[in-house]
């Protein structure tokens, strides 16, 4: 919501957010398979990390097999993947890092659009993988 507050579509070079929505949104959807999108969407409600075998639904268990170094990226205002669950999920791989992009990009912070994002981000996987 406050990055449609700050009207920071117009980084993007859309003068409005008219123009936005427009080029924008339907610039992206509109081309695309209505099926594929509902294919994510079944995807991210229906698939859990717990249902590998071995693990009987439990995701927490299954998180807890993670040896690798991880290092865990949400966006602060992400309303699709808030924080919380992040920090849910971290908590249960061992060598787990959680940092929260502080930023008003919401659901974008982790695409790249906005240098300051990109930069926090590029600084964290490689802070993860120089340890």
């Amino acid at each position: 919501q406050a990055w449609y507050r700050k009207e920071l579509y117009k980084t993007l070079g859309y003068p409005t957010l008219h123009d936005f929505l427009i080029r924008f949104w339907e610039g992206f959807l509109l081309p695309h398979d209505a099926n594929d999108l509902l294919g994510n969407i079944q995807t991210w409600k229906m698939h859990n990390v717990g249902s590998t075998p071995g693990f009987d639904g439990d995701y927490k268990k299954a998180l807890g097999t993670i040896r690798a170094r991880t290092v865990i990226l949400p966006g602060e205002t992400d309303l699709y993947f808030p924080p919380e669950d992040s920090m849910e999920e971290a908590a249960c791989i061992e060598h787990a890092e959680l940092k929260t992009i502080r930023s008003v990009w919401g659901h974008f912070a982790g695409i790249g659009l906005n240098p300051e994002d990109a930069s926090f981000i590029d600084h964290a996987i490689s802070d993860c993988l120089a340890k």
